[in-house]
């Protein structure tokens, strides 16, 4: 393992209550999944890009979106 990631690991284990750990646990999780080669879909999710996919693309109207902006 990386000599820095080691200490941070180790710090985080030491200095943080176990929700944290926890939430920390899930960033490193997502971190790792989002760089995986081989992503991994449920069915359901791979069904559900596939229909996003096949939708035509609409070009957004130039000054709708900038009276979206204007009222944000």
């Amino acid at each position: 393992m990386n000599a820095r990631l080691h200490t941070l690991l180790t710090d985080a284990e030491s200095r943080l209550a176990p929700e944290d750990q926890d939430a920390l646990a899930d960033l490193i999780e997502a971190f790792v999944e989002n760089r995986d080669d081989d992503p991994h879909f449920t069915a359901e999710e791979l069904a559900h890009i596939r229909r996003l996919d096949a939708e035509p693309f609409v070009e957004a109207d130039p000054a709708r979106v900038a009276a979206l902006f204007r009222r944000a």
